[in-house]
This record gives structure tokens, sequence and C-alpha cells, in this order.
């Protein structure tokens, strides 16, 4: 059994979801690909290059005690306890 041709207007619909998902994942992929490179090794390659260690969690620990990230999480854990056991639906 043949299966239909896709017709010209599917196939525009698949390539615009194709290059807007493009688009919104670019930004995300270079951000991530950009934590892992220490400063020297970001000022000197470019946004899409692979890091040269994929292990460089410096950066990671960095913003974790800059951003106070403990603090954070237990506020978030507060507000998600009052919410689970005060707040009735």
């Amino acid at each position: 059994m043949r299966s239909k041709p896709m017709s010209i207007l599917r196939l525009a619909t698949y390539a615009t979801l194709a290059l807007g998902a493009f688009v919104s994942l670019l930004p995300l992929v270079t951000v991530l690909l950009a934590s892992f490179k220490d400063v020297k090794e970001f000022g000197l390659s470019g946004a899409l290059d692979l890091p040269k260690s994929w292990l460089y969690l410096q950066n990671y620990a960095t913003a974790w005690t800059k951003a106070k990230m403990p603090l954070a999480f237990w506020n978030t854990s507060l507000i998600l306890f009052y919410l689970a056991t005060v707040v009735k639906p």
C-alpha cells in the first residue's frame, strides 16, 4: 500500500516547527557549552565550540556559592510544604 505524498502545506508546517525548535534551543545549547569552559577558553573559542574538558565544574561551584543556592532551595522547600499542607483546593 502506497502512502500519500506529503502536501506542501504540511511540509511547510513541519519546516517552520523545526526551524522554531532550532532557534529556541540554540541559546540553551550555547549557555550549556559555555558553562563547561573556563574564562580563558571561553574568550579564545567560539560560542558553539565544544569545551576541552567536560569536567570543569568550577563555574557551577561558583554559581552555587555566590547565588546562595542552598538558601534558595530552602525557601522553595518551605513554599512547597506550605502549599502542600495548608492550602486546600
